[in-house]
């Protein structure tokens, strides 16, 4: 790969992080699958290791190898990217150098940081996704919105003002309603903000989100199929 495609790809991938996406993550999905844990050393003081087969190993280096130079110009480029490309050419490195005679060994706290970085750099390029499908404009609410990361937006009304919404649970479900057909959601689809939550619970956080997007007069209601995120009513 000459200098310039290598450049060329990284500005792909930088410009569309779901593509190097749909490269790793089966990239992982495969380490994952064909290694086992074991201990290196006896006792329960041995260093946990993650043994991959030579065949395997062979298979993923020939997957990720030949696009090195990208990876490398990627790390470069995307500084506001998640993804430690280290990591990952920590992990080609090993693969091939750090063999016995029938596996790959690498050491399992080296698999556990590479493995959370993916999952981290997937939750982000969904994220991206999302954004680049989010309507930024409301006629309906007469209001704005600026994504400014995955826990935080400014929501900006015509007449009063705007308002920051931060928080892992308050801004998933504002988008969630904002996203929404006329900012409607039924019981079912307001359970699927959060499964892990209890619709009680879900309850309590559109109370608090509610709270402050009263700050520029909008609020959210139950109805008797569900919820509603409108303008709130004058005098």
């Amino acid at each position: 790969m000459s200098k310039r495609d290598a450049r060329l790809l990284a500005e792909e991938w930088n410009d569309s992080p779901s593509l190097l996406n749909g490269l790793l993550q089966p990239f992982l999905q495969s380490l994952t699958q064909n290694g086992t844990e074991s201990r290196d050393g006896s006792g329960s003081k041995g260093l946990r290791v993650w043994n991959v087969g030579l065949e395997a190993a062979t298979n993923l280096l020939d997957e990720l190898t030949p696009l090195r130079p990208s990876l490398n110009e990627y790390r470069r480029i995307a500084s506001h990217s998640p993804l430690d490309v280290r990591l990952l050419l920590d992990i080609l490195d090993r693969l091939q150098e750090d063999r016995t005679d029938n596996q790959a060994v690498l050491p399992k706290h080296v698999y556990d940081e590479f493995e959370g970085n993916l999952l981290e750099f997937d939750r982000w390029c969904r994220f991206q996704s999302r954004q680049e499908t989010t309507p930024l404009r409301s006629e309906l609410l007469q209001a704005s919105i600026e994504i400014l990361n995955d826990d935080e937006i400014i929501l900006r009304t015509d007449l009063d003002g705007s308002v920051k919404l931060r928080g892992t649970a308050s801004v998933p479900m504002f988008l969630a309603f904002w996203r929404a057909p006329k900012h409607r959601l039924s019981t079912e689809i307001f359970q699927d903000i959060d499964r892990g939550n209890t619709l009680s619970g879900l309850e309590r956080q559109s109370t608090r989100l509610c709270a402050r997007l009263q700050e520029v007069l909008i609020e959210l209601v139950k109805t008797p199929n569900g919820f509603r995120m409108q303008r709130c009513r004058r005098g």
